[in-house]
């Protein structure tokens, strides 16, 4: 059986991108009433939050703009594959700067998922070059990790960093 992604999958996927950023905004503001500056490791939560959730936005939006200049399926897959690992790869190495200034700000878990990271990216680019024949299953992939980057750093922002990652170089 060959996998399908269809229109309504990514838009569904646009809305629930939207709907974190929208929901993230309105905690942020809620939750900055009686504080007046973000904290680094604040801002990097809140920075990890959005930057995901865009490439969600913008990566299922990929497809239906790219099948407005009516290429083949094939094409069509391995273009939006390229199109969303280059917004992955914006995304993750804005994640690492801004990690490497904070490193404080930083968590076990961020690190493990960054490091992951790297599974999801040899995979969309081996569907570019169509190492990979599941293009569209790939694509969705990639698109359900950057979703899952952007959740779990909404319950980092919302319920606390107990894993930070310390520097222990000092003990």
């Amino acid at each position: 059986m060959y996998f399908t992604l269809s229109d309504e999958v990514l838009l569904a996927l646009a809305q629930i991108a939207v709907s974190i950023i929208g929901f993230s905004g309105v905690v942020v503001t809620l939750g900055r009433a009686e504080k007046e500056r973000w904290s680094a490791s604040e801002l990097l939560q809140l920075r990890t939050l959005v930057e995901p959730s865009m490439v969600v936005l913008l990566g299922s939006l990929l497809p239906l703009l790219i099948a407005l200049a009516d290429v083949s399926p094939e094409h069509l897959w391995r273009v939006a594959n390229a199109g969303l690992l280059g917004l992955h790869a914006i995304g993750h190495g804005l994640f690492l700067a801004r990690g490497a200034k904070h490193k404080s700000a930083v968590t076990r878990s961020q690190q493990i998922i960054s490091a992951m990271s790297v599974l999801v990216y040899v995979a969309q680019f081996a569907s570019v070059f169509n190492v990979i024949r599941f293009q569209e299953l790939t694509f969705l992939i990639g698109l359900l990790y950057a979703l899952w980057i952007s959740i779990h750093n909404f319950y980092l922002l919302l319920f606390g960093r107990s894993n930070l990652v310390t520097d222990h170089s000092t003990d």
